[in-house]
């Protein structure tokens, strides 16, 4: 879409800078004539050919000290993919999946024997989060330099099924180890794991565990402002906080 927009861009006065949101490079192309400026917004949204759709499934459960534990696989070295990298269940959302949740279950037959052990339907099981997008630039070359949109999952398990907390195996050929941790270690780990795991793993759990500074408990538990504050104030807690270093990416 075309717009002569040079006159409406001096009364609104516009940040025209590399570090505005909406009018920035990735955003826009300015060609200037003797009569008017043109501003050709390019809207780059993701359609499917540009954009590698997978799902990623954290397994969780309770250990003997009522401790939540993840469960996590490393990718074989032969792996064209992240090969040696720590991940959650993963995998591509395929044609036939009717939604990334029917893609989850699928991951989670082929990879691992929870098939075998949930004889029953076990997609109530199942808590989904915001997708995590990985950009370009972080995913390593992969997938044709495609960026990546993760859907997360997590997989509670029952606490009560103790033959199926003991009994979880290996499935395939995508991993050569699996390991239960707790979740603080997991959060601490420095092994190499696929990007923005920890992220997903946030955002499938619905930031249960973030280790979030005391404003934002209290903005969580704010049941007296309306909506329009709670939202600006979020925005300037995001900001103040992420400049300081209190939040990393990762818990965003």
């Amino acid at each position: 879409m075309c717009l002569r927009w040079n006159q409406y861009l001096q009364e609104q006065k516009m940040n025209r800078t590399q570090n505005s949101d909406l009018f920035s490079n990735n955003f826009f192309q300015q060609i200037s004539t003797s009569k008017f400026n043109i501003i050709i917004i390019v809207m780059r949204t993701a359609t499917i050919s540009n954009i590698k759709r997978v799902v990623s499934v954290f397994i969780l459960r309770q250990n003997n000290n009522d401790e939540a534990q993840v469960a996590l696989f490393r990718r074989c070295s032969q792996m064209p993919t992240f090969g040696g990298h720590w991940a959650a269940i993963s995998g591509s959302i395929e044609t036939q999946d009717v939604s990334p949740l029917a893609a989850a279950v699928r991951e989670i037959g082929e990879e691992t024997n929870m098939g075998e052990l949930l004889l029953d339907d076990y997609g109530h099981l199942f808590n989904s989060g915001l997708h995590v997008d990985i950009a370009r630039g972080k995913s390593k070359g992969t997938f044709g330099g495609r960026m990546i949109r993760v859907y997360p999952f997590a997989l509670t398990l029952p606490s009560e099924d103790i033959h199926l907390l003991s009994n979880i195996e290996m499935r395939g050929t995508e991993h050569d180890k699996m390991k239960f941790l707790t979740i603080s270690d997991f959060l601490g780990m420095s092994d190499q794991c696929v990007p923005s795991l920890k992220r997903a793993f946030h955002h499938a759990t619905s930031g249960r565990y973030l280790d979030l500074p005391q404003e934002i408990r209290e903005w969580e538990e704010d049941r007296v402002n309306g909506a329009a504050y709670l939202a600006r104030k979020a925005v300037d807690l995001a900001a103040a906080h992420t400049q300081s270093g209190e939040l990393s990416e990762d818990e965003l």
